[in-house]
């Protein structure tokens, strides 16, 4: 008996050393997915403009720096193996770090080479992270059922984060499209809150198919709530995204998996996408049924609507973007320049509520056809189909309900990604890449598990040598993302003390943050040229002024009011030609800019050309509300009343014109939009006012008189 327990003692001991390696990697994976999935997505700095963006690349770069650290320094982190190796090798991968290396050397040729750098350094990482997956993590036993749980909590977390929004909001006013857009859970903004939305749902579904007991309950209920927060917040192309996803799922369920040896399993699964459409269909109802202010009526109406409104713009947008590919159609303008070039197409314009600026297209596929050509885009499209394809391969092979509903969800989310993509910047948000990658890490690793043949070759890569490189670009991203995180905290700071006119705060700042990394504010503003603005109103020396314009048109070569700026500056320098120039090129790239135009008109008014200014005038509305607008106006109409004045001597009418002036101030001006609205001269409009208030006696058979009928052709 004493030898049997030495024996048991013996094998029990031996079998808990082989379990506690299973068990740190179980924790170390979970480790890895939650931290991706639910913390790094949830980090905001307050202090920045996007207070999401920068923190959050800036995060997964140091955590990635965290894997691979020990790759380095723990002596048995071996070689990568021909199985590795081969994995690395597949067509998918291979399209994906090609489309990286074309976003890379794009540097050379982009504008803003700034923006480029940090573009390609974005790219860079979440290429890094989706290798180390297929390497690392999803080898491991039970990867995937992490990955679903950490969903699961991710999904709840938001969602409950999501309806306290919602309580609070409608606390205080009536559901309405202006109030939704508050609903932005942990996010930037509703629509990003729905992207999220979407895919949490995706893996939530899965979980709630496949997992027991309390992990089936969770994933149910992040199921629903993510099913009404979509249809609540209302964001289109979320909806479009879904509904195409879960058509083109349902039409791959037909074709393949209802033929395949799990048709009967995946029946189940068919129930519910079923169950999705028709919770879906009643929350819509549901949520039209209780808004009185017709949102879901107008959402729909205005997408339709290409005449005004959001669509409107979007299809300028849009057209102007293919403008700009078409000039640069191979290789693209550079990573991350579309808003540095777009400028040059009339999409800068300052309205009565400020200046309006683009930063992006709301078109991934467009923004990448224009910053990295044909190529580029080919590149990505390609991406996706190839993965398309490999989603179809596996499901028609797949043996367990487990693995085919899996490559299913994979395959709706997917889809659905690439529909989202057509209306908004997915690939511009931390976190969506983050899940975009691990999707793509997944599709790669089943494709490999379940056609490729592992063969003996004795190909071996050295694990270490690939993570020194890989360590020193993910420590260039780290720093690139630190300072154009304390570029945006550094910007916010400038508009504080810009209320107060501190000038000197302001170009102290802007040394502080302008970096080979951080040339552009969120704004599209370039930073050096808000240190000129600044530097001159400071009354710093002109030259040293003028440079710093200089490099910020370097910067961003059309921006519109580093170009006024200028103009301004030439203008009180009482060089006028100069002025006009820099006027001229600016009205060049935004000829519907009131701003500019006004701007130019006061510089012709300097030089005495009223007559050129006033014809620049005439093409503003007069219904703008500005007052050096209206004063350049009035300036000029003063002169002509005063040259109608020198063309007669006709002291009744003359009189009879001082009168009706002195009785109403705003006569002329009045009289000049009257002419605007008959399409008339304001001399014609203003002199058929006065002869008709006129005393005819008084002015009949006057020469004068009837020589200005004549002249300005004037109406009895």
């Amino acid at each position: 008996m004493g030898t049997d327990k030495k024996h048991t003692t013996k094998h029990d001991a031996m079998k808990k050393s082989k379990d506690i390696p299973k068990n740190i990697i179980f924790t170390f994976s979970f480790f890895v997915f939650f931290v991706l999935i639910a913390i790094i997505p949830n980090f905001y700095y307050s202090l920045a403009m996007d207070q999401q963006l920068e923190i959050r690349i800036l995060a997964l770069s140091i955590f990635l720096i965290i894997l691979f650290l020990p790759l380095i320094f723990i002596k048995k982190s071996g070689i990568l193996k021909q199985k590795e190796i081969k994995i690395i090798k597949n067509p998918a991968v291979i399209i994906y770090a090609s489309l990286i290396v074309l976003i890379g050397i794009s540097i050379f040729w982009s504008t803003n080479k700034s923006e480029a750098t940090y573009e390609f350094l974005k790219r860079a990482t979440f290429f890094i992270l989706f290798i180390y997956l297929i390497i690392y993590i999803l080898p491991k036993e039970n990867s995937r059922l992490i990955l679903i749980r950490s969903f699961v909590l991710f999904s709840l977390i938001i969602s409950v984060t999501g309806i306290l929004q919602i309580l609070e909001v409608f606390s205080v006013t009536k559901y309405n499209l202006d109030a939704l857009y508050l609903i932005t859970g942990n996010f930037a903004q509703k629509n990003i809150f729905s992207e999220v939305l979407f895919i949490t749902f995706a893996f939530s579904i899965y979980g709630a198919a496949i997992f027991d007991k309390i992990w089936k309950k969770l994933a149910i209920i992040g199921t629903l709530l993510d099913l009404l927060l979509i249809a609540f917040i209302m964001t289109r192309a979320i909806w479009a995204a879904f509904f195409v996803a879960l058509a083109f799922s349902f039409i791959l369920y037909i074709f393949i998996a209802s033929k395949s040896i799990l048709a009967n399993k995946l029946k189940l699964a068919l129930r519910y996408f079923v169950i999705i459409f028709c919770v879906v269909i009643i929350a819509v109802i549901a949520v039209s049924t209780i808004d009185k202010n017709k949102t879901l009526q107008s959402q729909i109406t205005n997408a339709f609507d290409f005449k005004k409104g959001n669509t409107f713009h979007r299809l300028n947008l849009w057209k102007k973007s293919l403008s700009l590919a078409e000039k640069n159609p191979i290789l693209g303008v550079g990573a991350g320049n579309w808003r540095i070039e777009i400028l040059q197409y009339d999409l800068q314009v300052t309205t009565d509520k400020g200046r309006v600026m683009p930063d992006r297209t709301h078109n991934d596929y467009l923004q990448l056809l224009v910053e990295n050509g044909i190529i580029g885009l080919i590149l990505f499209i390609l991406m996706f189909a190839i993965l398309l394809y490999y989603c179809i391969r596996i499901l028609k092979k797949a043996e367990k309900f487990e693995d085919s509903f899996f490559i299913l969800i994979l395959f709706f989310a997917l889809v659905g990604y690439m529909v989202d993509s057509c209306f908004a910047f997915p690939r511009e948000r931390i976190e969506l890449q983050i899940f975009l990658n691990i999707i793509f890490a997944y599709i790669v690793f089943g494709y490999y598990k379940t056609f490729e043949k592992e063969k003996d070759s004795k190909s071996q890569i050295s694990v270490k040598a690939i993570a020194a490189i890989l360590l020193c670009l993910l420590s260039i991203s780290s720093y690139a993302a630190y300072k154009r995180l304390q570029s945006e905290a550094g910007v916010k700071k400038i508009y504080q003390y810009s209320k107060f006119g501190n000038h000197q705060q302001i170009i102290k700042t802007c040394n502080e943050i302008y970096s080979s990394f951080s040339t552009i504010s969120p704004f599209c503003d370039p930073i050096m040229q808000i240190k000129a603005i600044s530097m001159y109103q400071n009354k710093n020396d002109l030259n040293l002024v003028l440079e710093t314009f200089d490099k910020s048109l370097k910067d961003s070569p059309y921006h519109l009011e580093t170009l006024n700026g200028l103009a301004v500056v030439y203008k009180n320098e009482k060089e006028y030609s100069k002025a006009l120039e820099y006027c001229n090129t600016a009205l060049k790239y935004a000829p519907t800019d009131n701003r500019t135009k006004i701007l130019k008109a006061d510089i012709l008014l300097s030089e005495n050309k009223n007559e050129e200014a006033y014809i620049i005038l005439r093409t503003i509305d007069p219904q703008i509300n500005r007052s050096d607008y209206k004063n350049a106006i009035n300036y000029i109409l003063f002169g002509k009343v005063r040259n109608i004045v020198s063309q007669t001597k006709n002291e009744y009418f003359i009189s009879e014109l001082g009168k009706v002036s002195q009785d109403n101030p705003d006569l002329f001006y009045k009289m000049y939009v009257q002419s605007i609205n008959k399409n008339q001269d304001f001399e014609q409009t203003l002199l058929e006012k006065i002869f008709s208030i006129c005393n005819q006696d008084k002015i009949l058979k006057d020469k004068s008189l009837e020589q200005l009928k004549i002249k300005y052709k004037v109406k009895e």
